[in-house]
């Protein structure tokens, strides 16, 4: 299968630059573990981490990650403003959903006026809405995706997983029962004993 133009374009900013590999960038859905209602939309972030604090900065991405589209709608994706400092229009961007396989990609277009990125950063927003019952995990494929800075970054992907329960005709949640204190028990326990030595009197 082709890959898209992102790809192209990193090929080119790849065979401008050199050829070794930068240092390892952490890539995770946020958070890893996720619970919603069913029609109640929800937000998740894709975040990035530079292992290497004299890393190159993130100049671009492209990832493939599937869910199970029974469970779960890709309504809409925000990207963040690490690689376009703010202005949408310094990155070309794009995202789509083809059932349950989703591609998002950005790379920079100013790539002379990229800013100093912190160590940790959002690099997209994923909007969803439940539409089931049921669980299912979010998995990068880590054969298509890629991260890029002036060189090609080594990335380490973390899935996640989103589990969908009935919203119910009340939200409202269950009172709990206190556990019992230690005092409690203690006076349940001579109130026993107390009855066990009338039965045995009687």
């Amino acid at each position: 299968m082709q890959k898209s133009w992102l790809l192209g374009t990193c090929a080119v900013v790849m065979a401008l630059s050199a050829t070794a590999w930068a240092g390892p960038v952490g890539v995770a859905f946020d958070p890893i573990s996720k619970s919603a209602l069913v029609n109640n939309s929800f937000t998740l972030d894709i975040g990035t981490a530079l292992f290497d604090s004299a890393a190159d900065n993130v100049n671009g991405f492209e990832f493939y990650f599937s869910f199970d589209p029974t469970v779960l709608s890709l309504d809409d994706v925000v990207f963040g403003t690490a690689i376009n400092e703010g202005n949408s229009s310094n990155s070309a961007q794009s995202w789509h959903v083809t059932g349950g396989q989703a591609e998002i990609s950005e790379i920079d277009l100013v790539s002379n006026a990229l800013p100093s990125q912190p160590g940790a950063f959002t690099l997209a927003t994923l909007h969803f809405t439940p539409i089931a019952v049921g669980s299912t995990p979010l998995t990068f494929d880590p054969q298509r995706s890629i991260v890029i800075g002036p060189t090609e970054m080594q990335p380490l992907f973390d899935n996640g997983t989103v589990t969908v329960q009935a919203s119910g005709g009340d939200d409202t949640p269950l009172p709990t029962v206190p556990a019992p204190t230690a005092l409690s028990l203690l006076v349940f326990g001579l109130a026993g004993l107390k009855l066990r030595r009338r039965q045995q009197r009687g």
